[in-house]
């Protein structure tokens, strides 16, 4: 055991406030007018993968198998997470959050406030870096006064061994007419950080001199553009010690300290400049991305493992399982990273810090192919390919837990979130100018998890062709899936480019997520289910409608639009129309009746003068 670990993890547990849980309601505590911020996300890990997710997953599972509470294998079986699940305790868990399907599409999101199809980044960054046609996230809260740093992965940016890695801190506005790269197109160049410390990529990629790759003990992590080859120590360890030396005046970073990195060789001078965020005085932001437990799948050191606290629940430092699967090593390199995190957050003071926590995307395949853990078919060979990668649930819904100033312990909010409104959320947080393109703030959540909506629908998307969003739009492309869901419904669509050897495909599916959360029946495999009551509910023709037509109206459909959008005018958009002439209900049934009124898909005259009948004389 590392020395006073033990110790340390359970002053954070304890400051985190584990206890029962609270119903939700509204919390008059005010927030700090701007309270520091740090922004956690860990790699492929879903809420399968997080204890505090266990009954929510428990219950979505009763829905289909009554009796799953009292049979042991169809129960979920997390990965112990101790300080996570008292982080929830402590804040508010959110249930209903997508990401993209992929890490670097996700973190395009966070940074950019916009989806893939405007921001380029539909899958990994290999040959595409990210470019920004809008401030990037660490850009406004600089503007706000923040000071900003991003440490551990950040994979937006080609894979290449030429490429500038002083992009990250760079901060340069080129208007139109001074774009030598992308001439008449303005862009943002730079994520606009104050300081950037961690790997370029996923640690086994090229950005290393090992000859198969890196490992997490041998990586080559990155300090403002400065490449330290052949780094050494273990990579989440690491990360979260550069992040104890940011909010600690006290403690250098390593990196800064010559000799303290003997695996470098000597060192003279230092390999990174020191940096720290609280000495500054100014309100600050920490962009915290863990590399875990995304592969290379291992087995840590058993000196970072917390299984003296409960030897019954880890498997972290199980003498009994010395050969582990790929699903055994996913958990413990998740409960390492969860006793690191306890070590971080025994210093953060919630009354003045937002913690949020978050996942990049969908658990790993390799940790669902063992027991199909996020469904309850376990015998069913599919269910790998619903984790990460799939438009399914298993591969975009992820743990969102946020706790600080405000924040009512142990809510919980069911509302629809993104990743990709993580920016207009924490600009507002912080007093920043959060307007993008597809980013809405979820603040008013925080104190009121009941608050009205702000958001109908939720999307992502999955496509190969990355592109530069300065200088092009949206090419066509070889394969495209997204998904959109609304409250209740889900559709997907996957349209493939004919080739030589094969069609195009143009495949649809829609499922209802409340009677099914686990996708199983797809409502459109026959086409007369829509209308067969005993197949589809009433209301599926109207929402499987009203979702084709926000796809359209998005902008990541284009097909159909004439016809489709002719069906999917709302009665409540046509009795906004009349009232911009004057004209006023009778009665406040035009304000309850969305898409068309006998669900037929179709607004005919029949559904018109349902309108009109309800309308009093025009002024």
């Amino acid at each position: 055991m590392q020395p006073g670990f033990a110790a340390t993890a359970v002053l954070a547990l304890c400051a985190l406030g584990l206890g029962p849980a609270h119903a939700n309601h509204k919390v008059s505590t005010a927030r700090p007018q701007q309270p520091n911020i740090i922004l956690i996300l860990a790699d492929d890990l879903g809420p399968d993968m997080v204890g505090a997710y266990e009954s929510i997953l428990l219950d979505e599972r009763r829905v289909l198998e009554p009796g799953c509470a009292d049979d042991p294998d169809c129960r979920p079986d997390p990965p112990c997470t101790p300080t996570l699940d008292a982080l929830a305790a402590r804040g508010m868990l959110f249930t209903r959050c997508w990401s993209n399907p992929f890490c670097s599409p996700t973190r395009a999101q966070i940074m950019t406030g916009q989806h893939s199809f405007r921001n380029g980044i539909g899958r990994l960054t290999t040959a595409q870096t990210l470019r920004f046609t809008t401030p990037p996230l660490a850009w406004r809260l600089g503007d706000a006064g923040y000071v900003s740093a991003a440490l551990g992965k950040w994979h937006l940016q080609e894979a290449s061994l030429d490429y500038d890695w002083n992009q990250v801190t760079r901060r340069e506005y080129l208007a139109a007419a001074e774009n030598e790269r992308c001439p008449g197109r303005a862009e943002y160049v730079g994520g606009g950080f104050d300081y950037r410390l961690g790997s370029a990529a996923n640690l086994q990629q090229i950005f290393t001199q090992a000859e198969d790759g890196g490992t997490y003990t041998e990586w080559e992590k990155n300090f403002n553009g400065i490449p330290m080859m052949g780094y050494c120590r273990y990579a989440t360890l690491d990360t979260i010690d550069d992040a104890l030396a940011m909010l600690d005046p006290a403690v250098p970073l390593r990196c800064a300290v010559p000799g303290r990195l003997p695996c470098l060789g000597p060192q003279s001078p230092p390999l990174c400049d020191d940096f720290d965020l609280v000495a500054t005085g100014a309100p600050w932001f920490l962009y915290l991305a863990l590399n875990a437990p995304h592969s290379p799948f291992h087995r840590p050191n058993p000196d970072f493992c917390p299984s003296e606290n409960d030897p019954e629940c880890y498997v972290c430092d199980d003498p009994l399982q010395p050969d582990f699967n790929q699903d055994q090593l996913i958990r413990h390199m998740t409960e390492v990273m969860d006793a690191q995190l306890a070590r971080l957050l025994a210093v953060v003071d919630l009354s003045t810090t937002y913690v949020i926590f978050i996942g990049d995307n969908g658990t790993a395949t390799e940790a669902i192919a063992p027991q199909a853990r996020y469904r309850p078919d376990l015998v069913d060979p599919c269910a790998a390919s619903r984790g990460k990668g799939s438009l399914y649930e298993g591969g975009l819904r992820v743990p969102l837990i946020i706790a600080g100033p405000g924040i009512a312990p142990g809510s919980r909010c069911d509302q629809l979130v993104s990743t990709v409104d993580l920016l207009a959320t924490l600009c507002e947080l912080a007093g920043a100018d959060g307007t993008a393109d597809d980013s809405v703030s979820f603040a008013s959540y925080l104190s009121d998890p009941d608050a009205p909506p702000v958001r109908a629908n939720l999307l992502a998307e999955r496509f190969n062709g990355n592109f530069d969003a300065v200088c092009e739009s949206f090419p066509p492309q070889q394969r495209y899936t997204r998904a959109l869901r609304n409250d209740r419904y889900k559709l997907i669509r996957t349209q493939t480019a004919p080739r030589a050897d094969c069609p195009g495909v143009d495949q649809v599916e829609l499922y209802d997520l409340t009677l099914d959360p686990f996708e199983e029946h797809n409502l459109l495999r026959n086409p007369e289910s829509l209308s067969d009551p005993q197949v589809a509910p009433p209301a599926t023709s109207r929402d499987y409608c009203a979702l084709r037509c926000a796809m359209i109206r998005t902008g990541v459909d284009q097909s159909a639009a004439d016809d489709l959008c002719d069906c999917c005018i709302g009665l409540d958009e046509l009795a906004g129309v009349l009232a911009q002439f004057g004209c006023r209900p009778v009665d406040s049934a035009c304000t309850t009746c969305s898409a068309d009124i006998d669900a037929d898909c179709d607004v005919d005259m029949d559904d018109l003068m349902f309108v009109l009948e309800r309308f009093g004389r025009c002024d």
